[in-house]
């Protein structure tokens, strides 16, 4: 009983002295300036894939799409804002990478801290070409894919001398690439916080009343800077650099400023044992974790001040026991699982989410890191966005040449698209139908709400005509042939016959103008209503016998048509029913024998034209 009361007492001990060893180590990198302690603790080591890194395995979750950016536990620190590359960070000497879509995943020598729209990382790393008793001195610079190469700021002309192994360092990049913020050394151990910009270099912004400062990022626009300062005797009491001044959470109480939202509306952080939102202009407001009894800590803040980060119920706190939350503004929390699920993730309770890092400005995009469900960790990238339904709307016209359409593409359910008819030169539109001929609007331009199908909408278009009215004159003189609508610049043929003891004399038109005097007339059809009217004269009062004999025979006929004269006629011609001259001729021959057994049955007009009068008769040819 003895031994094992002495056996019991050992084991006591030793795990007292280990978590005083542990505390002391903690408490050791809690005054260490460059310590991020989201990356303090190692993880432990994943028993099935430690440090097997196949990147870009992508995986359709209902309609989330997770992409495997490497399969271990690391910590991806941050998204660009268009979500094509991410920075990741190792824990304790996990070592650092690049990724985007392209070019995969990329070791980065060195620590990487932040990341823009066009690839740059910022971070820290041990540049050759400055020394400190014999070794690389740690200094601020960009790393870019290209060149798989960094680029040192340059020698800070506020603080220009290098006073110890780390010189500068760099915590945050702003979405251009073109603003950076830091921590800059100077007279031995002192720091505080820069920006440097492409253009104008470095600018010291700390606050002078604190005993150090550093940054621990940038809004994505660059206006606001956040991170922690000593001050108070209150190691790492939450700052944020806005609108020209210091703003303290608490300047009584520990915590850092941990996250921005994209325009800076909104930065996030903890303070004490809680986590605070500070509005830009508003107030600010803190929570407590609801979800567990671990500690909270905030990683990310989106354009809604929906904050996301991780719990740790566990001691030591292992980055392998961190569990992801969602805070909304509305004050609820949830697990990422309870969310993930909300937004269309299969199996979403089936993984472990450790922590959810960051989020691009659209809400859609993820970074974090977790367990799948078959027990293998994977820092991962999750798009919500990247796999939502959609369905396609085509818009045709009819006919294909009446006008053009606007409007047409994919579409999620629910969406209000605006869609648009714009009739070509000559048309009219006339409303917009579905495949089954049903009118859904009579409007050119409406709002069309996409239903959860594919659609197809037809604008459909008529021809401008304009009407052409042919009038007799005198009535009952002839006919006429040819009035209707015709669209405008089509040609036109009219024809004017006259009856029996009348001939045409011309056409004129509303304003009584001569416009031709051709019995069939072509002309171009104006972008207006038109009348024309055939003009006839009567032949009655000249006796037959002063034009002919007797009438033409046989009529009807098929072979020839036989004329006895009275007088010489000066001509003689036959026309068809389309005003096209068949026969003519000026013989002085009194009795003439006309051969027409070449003729196309119908109705012809014989005219007979002496130097004192016009004589018509209809023959008819069988």
């Amino acid at each position: 009983m003895k031994k094992k009361s002495t056996f019991n007492f050992l084991v006591i001990t030793m795990v007292l002295m280990a978590a005083l060893l542990f505390q002391n180590s903690l408490q050791a990198q809690f005054n260490n300036p460059e310590t991020d302690f989201r990356l303090l603790q190692k993880a432990a080591t994943n028993p099935t894939k430690a440090n097997d890194l196949l990147p870009n395995r992508r995986i359709t979750l209902g309609s989330a799409t997770l992409t495997v950016l490497v399969n271990d536990y690391l910590f991806p620190y941050d998204i660009s804002t268009n979500g094509d590359y991410i920075a990741i960070s190792g824990f304790g000497e996990g070592g650092s990478f690049y990724w985007s879509e392209d070019e995969g995943l990329i070791p980065v020598t060195g620590t990487t801290y932040g990341i823009s729209d066009n690839g740059l990382i910022t971070g820290t790393y041990e540049n050759p070409d400055y020394q400190y008793q014999g070794s690389n001195v740690n200094t601020a610079g960009n790393w870019s894919s290209a060149s798989n190469a960094w680029t040192f700021l340059g020698i800070n002309p506020n603080h220009p001398d290098i006073t110890q192994p780390d010189y500068n360092s760099s915590w945050g990049i702003d979405a251009a690439g073109e603003t950076v913020v830091g921590m800059q050394y100077y007279n031995g151990f002192n720091y505080t916080t820069f920006k440097w910009t492409s253009t104008g270099g470095y600018e010291m912004i700390g606050d002078p009343a604190s005993q150090g400062s550093r940054p621990n990022g940038i809004s994505r626009v660059g206006d606001v800077v956040y991170g922690w300062a000593d001050i108070n005797n209150t190691s790492r009491s939450p700052i944020i650099w806005a609108n020209g001044t210091f703003n303290y959470i608490d300047p009584n109480n520990y915590g850092e400023a941990f996250a921005a939202s994209y325009d800076g509306t909104y930065v996030t952080g903890t303070i004490g044992e809680n986590v605070f939102i500070w509005e830009n202009g508003g107030e600010t407001i803190t929570f407590s974790n609801s979800l567990n009894t671990g500690v909270i800590s905030p990683t990310c803040i989106m354009e809604d001040a929906t904050v996301m980060g991780y719990t740790n119920e566990s001691w030591p706190p292992f980055p392998d026991s961190r569990r992801a939350f969602v805070r909304h503004p509305d004050g609820s929390m949830e697990t990422f699982n309870d969310y993930a699920e909300t937004r269309g993730m299969a199996d979403a309770q089936s993984w472990i989410f450790y922590s959810i890092n960051d989020v691009t400005p659209d809400g859609n995009k993820f970074i974090g890191a977790g367990q799948d469900p078959f027990g293998n960790w994977a820092t991962f990238l999750l798009d919500f966005g990247g796999a939502t339904v959609t369905y396609a709307l085509d818009l045709e016209a009819n006919p294909t040449n009446g006008g053009t359409v606007l409007g047409s593409g994919n579409y999620e359910t629910g969406t209000m698209v605006t869609i648009s008819a714009s009739p070509a030169n000559g048309f009219n539109f006339i409303n917009w139908t579905d495949e089954s001929q049903s009118v859904i609007s009579e409007a050119a331009e409406f709002d069309f709400e996409m239903p959860e199908n594919d659609v197809l909408l037809t604008a459909n278009f008529e021809l401008i005509t304009y009407a052409l009215t042919l009038n007799i004159n005198p009535d009952n003189a002839g006919d006429v042939t040819g009035a209707g609508n015709y669209t405008a610049g089509e040609t036109v043929t009219i024809e004017a016959v006259p009856t029996t003891d009348f001939a045409f004399v011309n056409w004129t038109d509303g304003n009584e103008a001569i416009v031709s005097e051709e019995a069939t007339y072509s002309f171009t059809m104006p972008a207006n209503d038109y009348m024309l009217t055939a003009n006839f004269t009567t032949t009655v009062g000249v006796a037959t016998e002063q034009m002919l004999l007797k009438k033409p025979y046989p009529n009807p006929t098929s072979a020839y048509l036989n004329l006895e004269l009275n007088q010489k006629a000066e001509y003689i011609k036959i026309t068809n029913s389309l005003g096209q001259v068949v026969f003519e001729n000026n013989s002085p021959d009194l009795k003439q024998n006309i051969n027409v057994s070449n003729y196309n049955s119908g109705i012809y007009q014989l005219i007979i034209i002496s130097n004192t009068n016009t004589q018509t008769h209809r023959i008819y040819i069988q």
